[in-house]
């Protein structure tokens, strides 16, 4: 699961990126639209998941993942917000409860 989860937010970094390079929006007006009403957008990383996602020793949330979290968040000119819940199934649970 964990290993979909970056190959999710890898594939979808390149995709904006090779979209981006021309200027033209690489999301749809419908998209953008989407994107406006339901921001800012929550991540719920595992905090324990290095190199990909991790707490630092300053207890900052550093990582490959964060870093293409942070480029799709100036590519596409919105907000992600860190939302650390605990480990991975703390973080499942949390979400699934959401949903209820």
């Amino acid at each position: 699961m964990r290993i979909l989860k970056v190959l999710i937010c890898f594939m979808c970094f390149v995709s904006m990126c090779a979209f981006a390079t021309n200027g033209d929006s690489i999301l749809s007006a419908e998209e953008q639209d989407w994107l406006k009403e339901n921001s800012p957008i929550s991540y719920a990383p595992d905090p324990d998941f290095a190199p990909f996602e991790y707490m630092n020793e300053d207890l900052e949330l550093v990582g490959i993942n964060i870093e293409y979290i942070k480029m799709i968040e100036d590519v596409l000119d919105i907000e992600i917000t860190f939302k650390v819940v605990g480990d991975w199934e703390k973080t499942l649970d949390s979400v699934k409860n959401e949903k209820e």
